[in-house]
């Protein structure tokens, strides 16, 4: 059986710094380090009608938690699910990295699936079908501290506050909100990672000592 951890939260709530922390080091060159190939999916151009592209994930092996998979690339400052392009292509990756690579657990986290419950749990219900199981876990990092840290990301590329859309990042944090509302209401397992101590929570959850985290509405 495997384990998908869905990291859900808005911009600067710090989904791909603990996705991060389960990646293999170093993240290119070798064997072990990956990046690996996973699923393939169509992606036409004109010259050449039936052209496939490959996702890219990472697999660590870890003596106590067993073979983690990480969804998506990470080579440029933001990575995972949301380089993907379409819910279609992540579900793949995912398969993939359960089914063929033999993963124990996933790591999945995108700011497009943060705020989507409906395909999400749909795809859950299948995985639980499967014998494996999904967990929607919510990172509980404060809006004001997201806001400071999207400031800082923009001034490290050179951009003005002004060009920050506040009122879109508002309303994703409140997406998500609503989002771990559905999740909850629906019987789905839902996890609460507590602020400053998000990947000790994830560790703890992949190590069967999750139960602490769990949510309630």
């Amino acid at each position: 059986m495997g384990v998908v951890l869905s990291i859900r939260g808005t911009s600067g709530s710090g989904k791909t710094s603990v996705a991060r922390r389960f990646l293999p080091a170093p993240i290119t060159g070798g064997p072990k380090g990956g990046p690996v190939d996973l699923n393939a999916y169509p992606a036409p151009t004109k010259r050449d009608p039936a052209r496939l592209l490959r996702v890219t994930g990472y697999v660590r092996e870890s003596t106590q938690l067993g073979r983690i998979g990480v969804c998506g690339p990470y080579h440029n400052a933001c990575g995972g699910m949301d380089q993907l392009g379409s819910f279609e292509i992540c579900r793949g990756a995912i398969l993939h990295l359960l089914q063929e690579l033999d993963c124990k657990f996933v790591i999945a986290e995108g700011l497009l699936a943060s705020g989507v419950y409906g395909s999400w749990g749909e795809f859950s219900a299948l995985l639980r079908a499967q014998g494996h199981a999904f967990a929607f876990c919510y990172l509980q990092t404060p809006l004001d501290v997201c806001k400071t840290r999207v400031k800082a990301r923009q001034a490290e590329a050179g951009k003005p506050d002004k060009e920050i859309n506040w009122g879109n990042l508002d309303a994703k944090y409140e997406q998500v909100i609503s989002n771990r509302e559905k999740a909850l209401a629906a019987g789905e397992l839902v996890y609460d990672l507590p602020y400053g101590r998000e990947v000790e929570a994830v560790i703890d959850i992949m190590s069967g000592q999750g139960e602490k985290y769990r949510g309630h509405s």
